[in-house]
């Protein structure tokens, strides 16, 4: 909300030009107190952050007869549905004949292998069973999917599933650590496959704007990394594009650190005529999941799920058609751990099928190569992937599907996988996309493939200089360098560990190897150096235990400015420190232009700041309020606030000159003042300042 006649004394630091130093970011904020100052956040309401509308009406399901595998295999709503065979993983690949050498375009010779994303979608039953644990390997890992989360219509989160209820979960939130402790970075899938309810959902802007509040809050109430969004219906190609414009937008301002958006696509979005504009939503996108896979033939022959080449369609032909209108470095390729089977009329390849037909896991077709009767298996050199056919008779079968039929699988192993990866190489796209993690349960050999074709490479590292035990003066010098033999940084986020409350606080980003940091005298500072490669790998954010150097500032210790404290706050209530420490916040709102002003304690380790609605909230080792004469409720007209010299209480000023008293830590509130000037009606007081000696003070009107 914002009256008129009110100017904007208050910047949000995202959109200062010039970031590089503090001086600039100061300059660019145009609301900063100097002296004894310091800020925080707040909540007009009180309450702890929550989703935005969580609570919903149920998401429509998947429609009957969908096939595709994100639609199968989508254990969110409930256990995997009928004609999806996950397997027991017993028999190893490796166990198997190969029907065909391997073909590579990888030599001998080469020394260094690509370094491509490894991106892998965990389902909420991998993750809450546990399973994950055995199942997933951390070292060949780059990025962790967790899928998923239905949307509602009206862009609130569908609650009453196992896939949001499993995001909570305590094994998620291992996962989440786990992985980040990995160099892993997790996304958070919000996906709809119901196309009245993403019509509706992108179609009105409310509808946007609250989707895209709901995913903020997904991604920050868990600390994950960004968001993948699986939208797979009919919907107005023009609206989706606007809806990943507006939320890498909202991604950028509110969390710039976990701002990773990826959207999962058909392998034949690139041709136009479907959601996905490619070439418009390109400026919006880090990454185009191509979900490659369910392209078997519908001319009722059993085939491939995901032919490298041939058929109608394949691999090759979906990448070349992304290539004409992306950069290969926006291109992830999904490949299939599943393939399908069928009941067909006879044991060869490409068989007529008859009916039967069925999901099935990379796990599932080992068990039934590990059962099936008078088992063939073979080698598709049109699609370049492995298939296998036997005998199903109609009672007694060791598989246990008594189909009285023969069956026939066409699926991909390490073989057909890696020629897929050498298409990755190849074309130097930015990686793979996993359908899905967990499929190859009890096996090893798809994670040796990746091995051997890819460089999975981590997170940069960085080895931070000893800090000596005391420092003497204020100011001080923080440094670090590259860990030998870690892949390069491109920027370095500097964290200290608020002394007070054992809070990380972010202190401030560089490109540089040192930075000056500020420490208030008497207190002890610990650091952490987080390194950001280029492609967005980093090291976890700090923990508890994770600091890599550490100092106490002498209590005699001297500034070489004239005050103690320097901060600003900007319209969202983030603070942003200049020649001081960072402080601890209580809280923040992203995207609600609402805070009014600030007032800096004695000391300048704490204060309070003002809302709109008059409400008033403490930062650093200042008391809370406990009384105040000026509250407004859903009225946008708090304009200034003010501290008594003591720092027991002080004065909210309103639009219309009123001057208001409050109260902190307990103590008894200052007595009510008068003022010069009343505008009753008019809303044009615009800041209040005090008198050092507690005698009185000035409100400021907006013609200054």
């Amino acid at each position: 909300m914002r009256h008129g006649g009110r100017g904007d004394d208050l910047v949000d630091i995202r959109h200062c030009p010039d970031r590089s130093n503090i001086i600039n970011v100061m300059r660019c904020l145009r609301l900063v107190f100097i002296a004894f100052l310091t800020v925080g956040a707040f909540s007009p309401s009180g309450a702890a952050a929550r989703a935005p509308g969580v609570s919903a009406p149920a998401a429509s399901s998947p429609q009957p007869g969908e096939t595709r595998a994100h639609v199968l295999f989508d254990d969110s709503r409930g256990p995997v549905r009928p004609g999806v065979s996950m397997g027991n993983g017993p028999v190893i690949e490796s166990m198997v004949h190969r029907a065909a050498p391997r073909h590579t375009a990888q030599t001998a010779a080469t020394t260094t292998k690509p370094d491509p994303e490894v991106l892998g979608f965990a389902q909420s039953g991998e993750v809450v069973s546990g399973a994950w644990q055995g199942d997933l390997h951390m070292d060949l890992l780059s990025t962790i999917a967790y899928f998923g989360i239905d949307t509602n219509d009206d862009g609130s989160l569908y609650t009453n599933d196992s896939g949001y209820q499993g995001y909570f979960s305590s094994q998620a939130g291992s996962l989440i650590s786990t992985a980040h402790a990995s160099g892993v970075r997790v996304v958070v899938v919000v996906k709809s496959f119901d196309s009245p309810t993403v019509q509706v959902v992108l179609g009105n802007e409310q509808n946007r704007q609250h989707l895209i509040a709901s995913i903020i809050w997904l991604i920050s109430t868990r600390g994950v990394d960004g968001v993948n969004i699986d939208f797979e219906a009919n919907a107005q190609s023009s609206l989706f594009t606007t809806f990943c414009q507006e939320l890498k937008a909202a991604l950028n301002a509110q969390l710039p650190q976990q701002n990773y958006l990826s959207v999962d696509t058909y392998a034949s979005a690139a041709e136009g005529g479907e959601l996905w504009n490619v070439p418009a939503l390109r400026p919006y996108i880090d990454a185009f999941m191509v979900m490659a896979y369910d392209m078997f033939p519908s001319n009722g022959t059993a085939g491939p799920n995901a032919a490298l080449t041939g058929y109608n369609w394949n691999d090759t032909r979906a990448m070349n058609d992304f290539l004409s209108v992306v950069p290969s470095s926006q291109v992830i390729l999904g490949v299939p751990y599943y393939g399908y089977k069928w009941n067909v009329s006879n044991a060869g390849p490409n068989a007529p099928t008859t009916s039967g037909l069925t999901a099935d896991t990379y796990s599932g077709a080992l068990s039934d190569m590990g059962c099936g009767q008078s088992l063939t298996r073979g080698w598709d050199s049109t699609g370049q992937v492995p298939w296998a056919s036997w005998w199903s008779p109609g009672s007694g079968d060791p598989c246990g599907a008594n189909r009285n039929s023969y069956r026939e699988l066409y699926y991909d192993n390490a073989q057909s996988l890696g020629l897929k990866y050498d298409l990755v190489n190849n074309d130097h796209l930015r990686g793979i996309g996993i359908w899905a993690l967990g499929y190859d349960s009890g096996s090893n050999d798809l994670w040796t493939e990746i091995g051997a074709k890819f460089s999975v490479t981590k997170a940069p590292t960085v080895t931070v200089t000893a800090l000596p035990a005391t420092e003497t003066t204020a100011a001080f010098t923080l440094q670090w360098q590259l860990t030998p033999g870690s892949v390069a940084a491109s920027q370095y986020n500097i964290y200290s560990q608020d002394p007070v409350n054992g809070s990380w606080l972010l202190w401030g980003t560089t490109t540089a190897l040192s930075t000056p940091f500020y420490g208030f005298p008497c207190k002890t500072y610990a650091f952490y150096v987080q390194p950001i490669a280029a492609a967005g790998w980093s090291e976890p954010p700090p923990s508890a235990g994770s600091a890599q150097a550490s100092t106490t500032v002498s209590c005699s210790a001297t500034s070489q400015y004239g005050f103690v404290g320097m901060y600003a706050v900007d319209n969202h209530g983030q603070l942003h420190p200049g020649s001081s420490p960072p402080l601890p916040i209580s809280a923040a709102w992203p995207n609600w232009d609402i805070v009014r002003g600030m007032a800096a304690a004695p000391g300048g380790e704490g204060g309070v700041v003002l809302d709109g609605w008059g409400g008033l909230h403490q930062f650093g080792s200042s008391p809370g309020p406990t009384y105040t004469s000026g509250y407004w409720t859903g009225w946008d007209i708090a304009r200034g606030a003010v501290e008594t010299p003591g720092g027991t209480g002080g004065y909210v000023l309103d639009g219309w000159g009123g001057v208001h008293p409050f109260a902190l830590g307990g103590n008894a509130p200052p007595a009510p003042v008068t003022t010069s000037a009343y505008w009753t009606g008019w809303d044009i007081a615009r800041g209040v300042a005090a008198f050092s000696d507690g005698s009185g003070g000035l409100v400021l009107d907006g013609w200054g």
